[in-house]
């Protein structure tokens, strides 16, 4: 049986990588500070999602079915 807060978490994290690459294709230099500062946000974001989505399968035993 699927786990339903695995998903919801595997959607926020990929959510979350599709608003880097929105923030990235913003600016065209990514050495840039001006990247940096406008992919920051999305990129902690990305971090928290990723947490949240790692520790859930370690505290529920949830894998990909």
């Amino acid at each position: 049986m699927a786990c339903e807060e695995r998903s919801r978490l595997l959607t926020a994290y990929l959510n979350a990588i599709g608003k880097i690459n929105e923030a990235a294709g913003t600016i065209t230099d990514p050495k840039s500070p001006k990247w940096k500062e406008a992919t920051w946000n999305a990129r902690m974001e990305c971090k928290k999602a990723l947490l949240a989505f790692v520790q859930h399968q370690r505290e529920h035993g949830c894998r990909e079915e």
